[in-house]
């Protein structure tokens, strides 16, 4: 690995693949028991939609046929002695293969086969996935992709956006939390002092951030031995 300005020692990682693998869906499990009992002290009529991990795999185009199955085999015994498994959370791909393969390059055919996978999803939990909030909320949520131009706005721009659609200010951190943790479509991290009175309106942001500072930090160099 080489830093943009010099170059640093080669390193091995404490962590392998599949313990990181092993590890995310873990952090999966663990957040959606967190939410359920939030969204239970916010209404105790709501229900978080039940849990289901998808294992996708990109750079399909780059492996064979024989590694892909090689791989998902490994995957396969791993996560089947996880509760996780168990329980059905697990979404597998056909009754013989776990990981849905994506070709970076040609996702067409690829991301149809992810919709699928989800479509079967919805269709075997039908009525599981229903979340009942305020319709005024909703019209707020919409609002805000009026300022797609915008990655971020203020709270207090946001309240005002949120007065026209009928959110009262006593209101406007609850519809936030819901966008935030049931929806995705906000970020909103009002428990930080220093991040409290920002709403990003556009998430994706976060990863481009996440990702630019990676490759302006590291660049992965094959080394000879």
């Amino acid at each position: 690995y080489h830093s943009p300005n010099s170059e640093s020692r080669d390193y091995e990682s404490s962590f392998t693949v599949m313990e990181v693998f092993m590890q995310c869906l873990s952090s999966i499990a663990s957040y959606h028991k967190v939410l359920s009992r939030d969204v239970a002290l916010y209404d105790s009529k709501s229900n978080v939609p039940p849990l289901s991990v998808l294992v996708v795999a990109t750079h399909r185009d780059l492996v064979s046929e024989t590694e892909v199955r090689k791989v998902d085999t490994k995957l396969r015994k791993a996560v089947e002695q996880t509760l996780l498994y168990e329980s059905g959370v697990i979404e597998y791909y056909s009754d013989t293969q776990l990981i849905i393969p994506v070709d970076n390059y040609n996702d067409n055919n690829d991301s149809a086969s992810v919709n699928e996978v989800v479509k079967r999803i919805i269709r075997k939990k039908k009525g599981a996935y229903e979340i009942k909030f305020p319709v005024n909320w909703l019209a707020f949520n919409l609002s805000l992709r009026n300022y797609q131009e915008r990655s971020m706005l203020t709270l207090e721009e946001c309240a005002k956006i949120a007065e026209k659609c009928s959110v009262s200010k006593d209101k406007l951190e609850a519809c936030l939390w819901f966008l935030h943790h049931c929806t995705g479509t906000i970020r909103y991290y009002g428990n930080s002092e220093k991040l409290r009175n920002i709403v990003i309106i556009q998430p994706s942001v976060i990863f481009k951030i996440i990702t630019e500072f990676i490759t302006s930090t590291f660049t992965v160099t094959k080394v000879d031995k």
